[in-house]
């Protein structure tokens, strides 16, 4: 009896034996699998993404220079913009002046018509006739 037990453990213990070779044989199917079909497809997934960020930071350095570009455009436009404002106001202040200038001419024109050259000729000679 004891005998017909050792078998039946022998047995079930080969039974077993041949079972875990088994699935070792498919457990190391399955990594031969993994390391021949989904390690590539990850290895170009993430080629792709890196050669996705290269673009994206090229891009990135594109849109970045051209802002850099576009600013200072502004900034050129609005220093002359201002330049031309300035010069608007300093015309304003020649023009306020000419404006007061001629109203000034005009204004001496008017005591000169008002003056008789002759009469002031005569006074002139007089006065000077007396200080001799």
């Amino acid at each position: 009896m004891a005998e017909s037990a050792e078998q039946e453990i022998r047995s079930k213990f080969n039974l077993l034996s041949s079972k875990l070779e088994e699935l070792n044989i498919k457990i190391s199917e399955a990594v031969n699998s993994i390391k021949n079909n989904l390690i590539p497809v990850f290895e170009k997934s993430l080629a792709d993404m890196q050669l996705s960020i290269d673009r994206l930071m090229d891009k990135n350095s594109q849109m970045q220079t051209r802002f850099e570009q576009q600013t200072e455009f502004l900034l050129k436009n609005l220093t002359e913009s201002a330049t031309n404002i300035k010069t608007i106001f300093d015309i304003n202040k020649l023009e306020d002046i000419l404006q007061k200038t001629g109203r000034i001419t005009e204004v001496l024109n008017e005591e000169l018509q008002n003056v008789d050259l002759s009469t002031t000729f005569k006074e002139l000679k007089t006065t000077l006739s007396k200080l001799k």
